[in-house]
């Protein structure tokens, strides 16, 4: 409400993973379910790489990336796709493999 009382028309709700993703969707759709006011972002920030893929093989991880964006992508809440995790500058965090 604070946003909209200083003119703020619309606001992005960045995510670094998936699981931040989902969470941004849930949040936006919570707190504006006429999908006017609050979006988001859906990507893999560098720093998150390990994490998206912990556990799982990465055709798993990019099959539950795909379905996700083809479920929420068409409905308009997501609005930018944001890095997908390949940054050399920033190894500490990931290795290149």
């Amino acid at each position: 409400d604070r946003a909209k009382k200083a003119g703020v028309e619309r606001m992005i709700v960045t995510a670094g993973c998936l699981s931040e993703a989902r969470e941004a969707i849930a949040f936006c759709e919570e707190h504006d379910p006429a999908c006017t006011f609050l979006f988001c972002t859906a990507g893999v920030h560098p720093t998150r790489v390990e994490v998206e893929f912990e556990g799982q093989t990465a055709q798993a991880t990019l099959e539950q990336w795909d379905e996700f964006l083809h479920e929420h992508v068409p409905q308009g809440r997501i609005v930018a796709l944001g890095e997908c995790g390949l940054d050399d500058a920033r190894l500490q965090f990931a290795s290149q493999e």
